[in-house]
């Protein structure tokens, strides 16, 4: 839908985070990320972006009726550390095999990310994320998919690259750099472009229970209508 960095700047670990805090208390949820705050303007459809003008329907009028409070999972949780790496949850599960991609969130309620506290953290201003990682995987995006084994709603034929919300490592060398999963493509990337760089963002909604389709085929010229 547009594009952002995950946070402007990536030289300490606390910057995988969704929300970070400081260098001694790294994933406190005490600031927004930067890709977190345009996907918030994004819901509101804010015309601005950073410096990209934009515009975007504004859907809050219908997040209470429409849309479901999902778990949107920062997974900080750290399976390997190094003097020079840190590597993170989802990278053990999908990158590092065997593969053991899951729904679980690791770390409880401080990376589950939610407008409400009863299923997370309530730290989310409207019901938007990004997809994680694992998820990325189930659908069929893996970091050995090839061309050939194409079959996923997910690749859309652009060879773009977008975030994911999942940490993947923070590679302590030289000045220091933050890295997520990104979908490249039809595979996944864990490293090479880190989280100050700009990528494509693709908002993550769960429609709530209950509503239909009412029209539509789901394509960009003729996207369904829910009642």
């Amino acid at each position: 839908a547009f594009s952002s960095n995950f946070n402007s700047i990536g030289m300490d670990k606390k910057y995988v985070g969704y929300m970070y805090g400081t260098s001694d208390d790294p994933y406190a949820n005490t600031t927004n990320s930067t890709i977190k705050g345009a996907l918030e303007y994004w819901f509101e459809g804010k015309s601005k972006i950073g410096s990209t003008d934009l515009s975007y329907t504004n859907l809050v009028p219908y997040e209470e009726e429409y849309l479901e409070d999902a778990v949107w999972c920062n997974d900080r949780s750290e399976s390997s550390t190094s003097a020079t790496e840190i590597r993170y949850g989802a990278y053990s599960r999908i990158y590092s095999g065997p593969y053991k991609p899951s729904l679980e969130c690791p770390r409880g309620n401080i990376d589950k990310f939610t407008v409400s506290t009863i299923n997370g953290n309530g730290k989310s201003r409207h019901k938007v994320g990004l997809i994680t990682a694992d998820e990325l995987t189930m659908g069929g995006i893996n970091w050995n998919t090839t061309s050939s084994d194409i079959n996923t709603y997910l690749y859309t034929g652009s060879s773009s690259y977008w975030w994911s919300i999942s940490p993947s490592v923070f590679n302590a060398a030289g000045s220091g750099s933050a890295h997520l999963f990104l979908a490249a493509a039809y595979t996944i990337r864990h490293g090479g472009i880190d989280g100050s760089s700009s990528t494509g963002v693709r908002p993550m909604i769960s429609i709530t229970e209950g509503v239909s389709v009412s029209s539509g085929t789901g394509t960009a010229d003729n996207p369904y209508v829910i009642s």
